[in-house]
Protein backbone atom coordinates (compact mmCIF):
# COMPACT_ATOMS: atom_id res chain seq x y z
CA UNK A 1 0.00 0.00 0.00
CA UNK A 2 1.52 3.16 -1.21
CA UNK A 3 1.50 6.11 1.29
CA UNK A 4 0.79 8.90 -1.30
CA UNK A 5 0.72 12.25 0.76
CA UNK A 6 0.39 15.57 -1.24
CA UNK A 7 2.38 19.06 -1.03
CA UNK A 8 -0.99 20.37 0.75
CA UNK A 9 -1.03 17.51 3.46
CA UNK A 10 3.41 18.19 3.90
CA UNK A 11 2.64 22.00 4.32
CA UNK A 12 -0.24 21.41 7.34
CA UNK A 13 1.76 18.86 8.66
CA UNK A 14 4.64 21.42 8.86
CA UNK A 15 2.48 24.30 10.33
CA UNK A 16 1.77 22.19 12.95
CA UNK A 17 5.30 21.26 13.72
CA UNK A 18 5.77 25.25 13.78
CA UNK A 19 2.36 25.97 15.76
CA UNK A 20 3.51 23.25 18.55
CA UNK A 21 7.27 24.95 18.33
CA UNK A 22 5.94 27.86 19.24
CA UNK A 23 3.35 27.32 21.75
CA UNK A 24 6.70 25.76 23.57
CA UNK A 25 8.92 29.30 23.40
CA UNK A 26 5.50 30.99 24.35
CA UNK A 27 5.35 29.41 27.61
CA UNK A 28 9.19 28.85 27.78
CA UNK A 29 9.01 32.59 27.69
CA UNK A 30 6.06 33.35 30.32
CA UNK A 31 8.31 31.36 32.42
CA UNK A 32 11.46 33.08 32.34
CA UNK A 33 9.25 36.68 32.70
CA UNK A 34 7.79 35.40 35.75
CA UNK A 35 11.31 34.21 37.03
CA UNK A 36 13.14 37.49 35.31
CA UNK A 37 10.34 39.34 38.01
CA UNK A 38 11.70 37.35 40.82
CA UNK A 39 15.05 37.79 40.28
CA UNK A 40 14.14 41.52 40.25
CA UNK A 41 12.22 42.06 43.31
CA UNK A 42 14.90 39.86 44.84
CA UNK A 43 17.37 42.72 43.85
CA UNK A 44 15.53 45.51 44.89
CA UNK A 45 15.36 44.08 47.99
CA UNK A 46 18.83 43.54 48.46
CA UNK A 47 19.51 46.93 47.14
CA UNK A 48 16.90 48.78 50.04
CA UNK A 49 18.96 46.42 51.86
CA UNK A 50 22.63 47.63 51.17
CA UNK A 51 21.43 51.26 51.60
CA UNK A 52 20.54 50.95 55.27
CA UNK A 53 24.07 49.20 55.89
CA UNK A 54 25.51 52.61 54.13
CA UNK A 55 23.45 54.48 56.33
CA UNK A 56 24.63 53.07 59.06
CA UNK A 57 28.12 53.17 58.38
CA UNK A 58 27.94 56.67 56.95
CA UNK A 59 26.83 57.40 60.62
CA UNK A 60 29.18 54.89 62.84
CA UNK A 61 31.52 56.78 60.93
CA UNK A 62 30.42 60.04 62.19
CA UNK A 63 30.00 58.82 65.51
CA UNK A 64 33.59 57.97 65.69
CA UNK A 65 35.28 61.09 64.45
CA UNK A 66 32.81 63.06 66.71
CA UNK A 67 34.38 60.80 69.46
CA UNK A 68 38.38 61.53 68.03
CA UNK A 69 37.60 65.34 68.04
CA UNK A 70 35.70 65.26 71.84
CA UNK A 71 38.95 64.18 73.21
CA UNK A 72 41.25 66.43 71.02
CA UNK A 73 39.33 69.17 72.55
CA UNK A 74 39.47 67.42 75.93
CA UNK A 75 43.64 67.20 75.42
CA UNK A 76 43.25 71.30 74.62
CA UNK A 77 40.89 72.18 77.44
CA UNK A 78 43.45 70.34 80.21
CA UNK A 79 46.72 72.11 78.47
CA UNK A 80 45.11 75.36 78.63
CA UNK A 81 43.54 74.97 82.31
CA UNK A 82 39.89 75.36 81.21
CA UNK A 83 38.44 71.69 82.34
Amino acid sequence: MANNVTIDDLAVMIKKGFDGVDERMNNMEAGLNSRLDRVEKRLDTVEDRLESIELKLDAFAYRFELQQLEQRVFVLEQKAGVA
